[in-house]
């Protein structure tokens, strides 16, 4: 099999065992999970976990959401050996979840994917002055 696809399937596992182990670390936890609450938003509710701490250290939990945007460019920047492409994919990444945070409402996080859009374009343009050197 290809580096790539392995790279996928085991991103693919990462993220099914976060999910499970939120939603079994969150029911085992009765007094602190509210049936309403879960119905009503499953998706913080499962991962509030992972993003509590991070809401205790910074005042925004969804910072822990740069992890896998980053674990992605540096499995994307290992498969090809290219920071221009890398790159590209963080100022996509970047551009589309700012805009969600945006839409959602999350300012503090729209301006932790406004950092990893900076990182995006520096890492282009080094990565372009370094190749035409070459």
């Amino acid at each position: 099999m290809d580096r790539l696809e392995w790279f996928s399937y085991s991103v693919f596992l990462i993220f099914l065992f976060i999910f499970v182990a939120g939603v079994c670390s969150s029911t085992v936890k009765a007094d602190v999970l509210n049936g309403s609450e879960f119905i009503s938003d499953p998706f913080n509710t499962i991962f509030a976990q992972w993003t509590g701490p991070f809401e205790e250290m910074t005042g925004n939990g969804q910072v822990f959401w740069l992890f896998p945007c980053c674990i992605l460019s540096i499995g994307l920047y290992v498969k090809t050996q290219d920071i221009v492409t890398t790159s590209m994919f963080m100022l996509i990444t970047g551009a589309l979840l700012f805009t969600g945070a945006s839409v959602a409402g999350a300012t503090g996080m729209s301006t932790v994917f406004i950092i990893f859009i900076a990182m995006g374009f520096t890492s282009l343009f080094i990565g372009l002055l370094l190749q035409r050197r070459n």
